[in-house]
């Protein structure tokens, strides 16, 4: 279960990417919505973004992707090896072109973009940095912010 501190997280990042999403055109959604990966597997991610939205893969009951997909890691080991390695497979396999993993037990953001048909090592942003998104150029935020965000 999340707890208030991944809850106030989400909500810091949604409204955040929600008010950038309004200024491209584009829409956001935060975890409930249901992500389409493939036949019969979907995931629900924290938060995605659309650039356009009016993109066709903006469905009512489901999306067929995203543009950024950001997942807040939770305490359990398994959900670490989830959010960490799993979703970040999937998530590449299926083409999102930005993948951020907000870690608030190690207190950093990890930004991924996919170089091809696969993520790049990503860039590991502390505390005292600025989260920069190699998609949305425009797109920049304080980690500490992110990080106490309540």
């Amino acid at each position: 279960m999340p707890t208030d501190q991944h809850q106030a997280i989400i909500l810091c990042l949604s409204i955040v990417l929600n008010r950038f999403a309004l200024q491209i055109g584009g829409v956001v959604r935060t975890a409930g919505l249901r992500l389409r990966l493939w036949d019969r597997k979907y995931r629900e991610p924290d938060i995605v973004l659309l650039r356009n939205r009016d993109s066709k893969l903006r469905q009512e009951n489901f999306w067929d992707g995203a543009d950024l997909a950001v997942e807040v890691v939770s305490q359990s080991h398994e959900d670490r090896e989830r959010n960490l390695v799993t979703k970040r497979t999937e998530y590449e396999r299926v083409g999102i072109q930005e993948y951020w993993i907000v870690d608030p037990e190690q207190k950093t953001v990890t930004v991924l973009s996919l170089s091809g048909e696969v993520y790049s090592e990503g860039d590991l942003f502390g505390r005292g940095d600025i989260v920069r998104s190699p998609l949305f150029r425009e797109l920049a935020l304080p980690v500490a912010e992110i990080l106490d965000a309540n």
